[in-house]
């Protein structure tokens, strides 16, 4: 498990990054004017050049607390619609509209990241990597997916008829869970594809790829229970990739 230090006090920083076992650092804007930064965007780049990973977070229990938060910053904020802040909104749909709110300001977009917040273990270097992928292979789209566990292989899938125990799929035969095929599932956590999929009206295009997350990054929140699980991947008491037994298919992203 990644550890990162949260803190703006670069003597404490200095002497964390000493022990070698600092992933990088996370930071708020407001924890930095609440130790007598006044130049924030000094900070972030002083703050860059000494860890290996900095995250720099806009947090409040408010929008209007979030949107103080990003003041400041080299970041556009779009304000989405009440009709596109309910449970039953796609992301196509917020996509559409980020476009149409951002196109005007600046040169249009070749292709769009979205990176889900119900995925907090994403990392900067996934996003690259996803990023990247796209570039080099040409396709349409790329999705964040993760290894399943074996525990919970397809092959594995019951289903009862009374009390008859029939498969879902296929007889697995009690193969061994080493000699099941490997298989992945989207996580939910990133999504990155070309303007002309989005044009065509489809979030994700006809050629997709695969980015392969860790499992430690690959925890979707959906529900209590899912933060719950979060907390105790960062407290240490589950190991990652221990969620992934409860993986849910088809439900993810």
């Amino acid at each position: 498990m990644d550890l990162y230090l949260d803190s703006v006090d670069f003597k404490e920083i200095e002497a964390a990054l000493d022990f070698g076992f600092i992933k990088g650092l996370t930071t708020t804007p407001t924890f930095m004017h609440r130790h007598g930064i006044t130049d924030i965007d000094g900070a972030i780049v002083k703050l860059s050049g000494m860890v290996p990973e900095l995250q720099v977070e806009a947090l409040g229990d408010t929008p209007d607390e979030i949107l103080a938060e990003a003041e400041g910053l080299d970041v556009v904020v779009v304000e989405r619609p009440a009709e596109l802040a309910v449970a039953e909104t796609r992301v196509y749909d917020v996509v559409v509209h980020a476009l149409e709110t951002l196109d005007p300001r600046q040169e249009r977009f070749d292709a769009v990241g979205v990176v889900q917040c119900t995925s907090p273990f994403t990392s900067p270097e996934d996003l690259a990597g996803a990023v990247a992928l796209l570039e080099r292979t040409g396709a349409d789209s790329v999705v964040t997916v993760a290894r399943i566990d074996s525990a919970v292989h397809p092959l594995k899938l019951k289903v009862l008829e009374g009390d008859r125990l029939l498969p879902y799929l296929e007889d697995d035969r009690l193969a061994p869970s080493q000699d099941l095929p490997p298989l992945w599932v989207r996580n939910g956590a990133l999504y990155v594809t070309r303007r002309a999929t989005l044009d065509s009206g489809e979030l994700l295009g006809g050629d997709v790829r695969g980015y392969e997350m860790p499992a430690e990054r690959s925890h979707d929140i959906d529900t209590p229970a899912d933060l719950a699980i979060a907390e105790l991947l960062l407290s240490g008491v589950i190991t990652p990739g221990e969620h992934l037994r409860r993986a849910r298919f088809g439900l993810r992203g």
